[in-house]
């Protein structure tokens, strides 16, 4: 259990059995879910980092370019371009943004990383 499940566990269950009528556990429920929006902010953008640092290596193995703001790579089966929101849903990558395989959304052709 990380710090963001841990945190959103435990407001769920003051919110539920603490007295409505308490001030002191209302400042403390406010004080929670500040910081339980600040955490999930940090993760949000924690997976982003993840994402692109996933996608940045996949380029290893296809044709990959960044035209204006838009990261795209080729698929080496069927030449497409995979954009990077393809590559996020259809992609497998570890928690430190290390990436292992993707497919295709157009042929479903699965590109693994090879393993030296």
């Amino acid at each position: 259990m990380n710090l963001l499940e841990a945190t959103s566990t435990l407001l769920d269950f003051v919110k539920t059995n603490a007295p409505e009528n308490d001030k002191t556990i209302q400042r403390a429920i406010k004080r929670m879910e500040k910081r339980l929006t600040v955490l999930q902010a940090r993760r949000a953008k924690n997976l982003k980092r993840i994402q692109m640092e996933a996608f940045f290596d996949a380029r290893t193995i296809t044709i990959a370019a960044v035209i204006g703001c838009v990261a795209m790579m080729q698929c080496t089966k069927c030449l497409e371009i995979i954009e990077f929101d393809d590559f996020v849903r259809t992609a497998e990558y570890t928690g430190r943004g290390r990436f292992l395989s993707v497919t295709c959304p157009w042929c479903r052709f699965l590109m693994q990383k090879e393993v030296a």
